[in-house]
């Protein structure tokens, strides 16, 4: 009787062991898709028509706005493009909207947009992200922890007047060697500027870069004098699609500088400096893609070899069993 009990005790351990041994391997063979961070969006709003009505119809807007945009991992769908025209407010709060506005657009006249955006799966807003809307930077959005953005905006019915020139603004020449560079996919932008450092960061501000129209965050500038360099590191640009794009610089005395490079998967470094950064991400992306192809062999592995000992266990108790039920 005795021997049956300790029989039953030792299966019983054996059992859970194996169960334990076997959820504790799970996890190893689920992978987390990486999630991407969208720094700038960028929206385009159709300008209203001049005659058209918008009404109220049930509870919905006649004619709502057309909202669309041209950044990677934005959702284009009904969540984002339900916009309406609203009245106009001083102080934009997304837990107290504006009213909806109804009435006939006239022409010359600004009108009001609030909308959501929602990032696609795999996708999520940065914290300090830039919003962009018919290329003027606004900053009348709320960002709900990365997954949503509520907007506010103002579009002009008809062509508004084109700005007058700032006769103050002056252009800052690119230092030798650092125009129309052509870099390689995941290499950051070097550039320098013809202007002393003090009028880029004076100790207390910083001036701005921008690349394609959208502001850089400052977590991805670095700058150094001689006269002024500017760095963009690989993590924005890595954002950015293979082909030309324009960086401005805007300084704290109000001059703006203004170079263009090109980014290009099969394109050799500009410079010594340049390849070497190059050839240092190829390999470090090289040894993280093996790594992570090795890791999840290993991941995909793992079940089975829990298996093996889950089975193995049990042969072996089942034989110490059987031969002490024979003794």
């Amino acid at each position: 009787m005795k021997s049956t009990k300790r029989k039953i005790v030792a299966l019983s351990t054996a059992f859970v062991m194996a169960f334990a041994l076997v959820a504790a391997m799970l996890p190893a063979t689920v992978s987390e898709a990486a999630v991407k961070s969208i720094s700038s969006v960028d929206f385009t709003i159709t300008k209203p028509v001049a005659g058209v009505t918008v009404a109220k119809e049930g509870f919905f807007q006649t004619n709502r706005p057309v909202i669309t945009s041209s950044t990677e991992g934005v959702d284009l769908g009904e969540e984002m493009t339900a916009g309406n025209w609203v009245e106009a407010t001083d102080s934009f709060d997304a837990s107290n909207p504006p009213s909806n506005w109804y009435g006939t657009f006239e022409d010359g006249k600004d009108y009001y947009v609030c909308f959501w955006s929602m990032p696609q799966e795999g996708y999520t807003y940065d914290n300090s992200i830039t919003v962009t809307v018919n290329g003027t930077r606004i900053t009348d959005f709320t960002n709900s922890g990365g997954g949503e953005l509520y907007v506010y905006a103002k579009v002009s019915c008809g062509d508004a007047p084109a700005p007058d020139p700032d006769p103050e603004t002056s252009s800052v020449p690119v230092k030798d060697g650092y125009a129309d560079q052509t870099i390689a996919s995941g290499a950051p932008i070097v550039i320098g500027f013809d202007s002393p450092f003090e009028n880029f960061n004076n100790g207390t501000e910083q001036g701005e870069v921008y690349i394609d129209g959208a502001l850089v965050p400052s977590q991805y500038i670095s700058a150094e004098s001689g006269s002024t360099i500017i760095t963009v590191a690989q993590e924005y640009l890595s954002q950015l699609a293979e082909g030309a794009h324009t960086m401005i610089v805007k300084f704290l005395d109000g001059s703006e500088g203004q170079a263009s490079f090109t980014i290009s998967s099969s394109a050799a470094a500009s410079d010594g400096t340049s390849s070497s950064t190059t050839s240092t991400a190829s390999a470090t992306s090289s040894t993280s893609t093996t790594t992570k192809a090795s890791a999840a062999k290993t991941a995909d592995a793992l079940p089975y070899a829990g298996l093996a000992l889950v089975f193995v266990g049990a042969s072996a108790i089942g034989v110490i069993a059987y031969r002490r039920k024979n003794l």
